[in-house]
């Protein structure tokens, strides 16, 4: 199952690369540093605060109080410019190796900007695309029914054995007798 992600290079999405070097930047590292700007704003209704209770928000924000742990994910964020190699080697697997495991895409249908579900569906042509009308970025805290509701029936579905073939009266017959 896919979520609000990539699985390639991003050399052709120049603004997020705009966006990452941004947030990589020393003006935003020191806004950040002093505000904790980024883990606020991921809290908000934008991210994944729409459904949350204040205690869920403070413990959410928790990890990020001290001025280390958000230089961390500043430069996690950062790194992801420099990674252009490896995900050609990850769209190359998912091309190649992965191309016949089945596939759930399940985006928030307000946040795909870059058309990056349709990008999966290119890559996996026999993909179940699904996604939620009033999500964003984090769908699974938007609607946590609906997003659990969508993987179980498509487990069902693809984890349910295809019936054998039947005759006129419903019963089995093999793929290589006579009907």
């Amino acid at each position: 199952m896919i979520t609000n992600t990539f699985g390639w290079p991003l050399a052709g999405y120049p603004a997020v690369r705009r966006t990452l070097g941004v947030l990589r930047g020393p003006p935003f590292g020191l806004v950040n540093d002093l505000t904790n700007v980024l883990a606020r704003s991921t809290a908000t209704s934008y991210g994944v605060g729409r459904r949350m209770s204040r205690a869920d928000r403070r413990s959410f924000l928790g990890p990020c109080r001290s001025r280390r742990s958000r230089r961390a994910t500043q430069q996690v964020l950062a790194g992801v410019l420099r990674i252009d190699p490896i995900m050609a080697d990850v769209e190359r697997s998912l091309r190649t190796t992965l191309a016949d495991l089945p596939v759930l895409t399940l985006f928030g249908r307000k946040n795909d900007r870059y058309g990056w579900q349709d990008r999966f569906q290119q890559i996996f042509p026999d993909a179940t695309a699904a996604g939620l009308a009033d999500a964003r970025h984090f769908p699974f805290n938007d609607d946590p029914d609906a997003y659990s509701a969508v993987i179980t029936a498509w487990w069902a579905r693809i984890a349910t054995p295809q019936a054998p073939p039947a005759d006129q009266h419903g019963h089995a017959v093999s793929e290589d007798s006579d009907r």
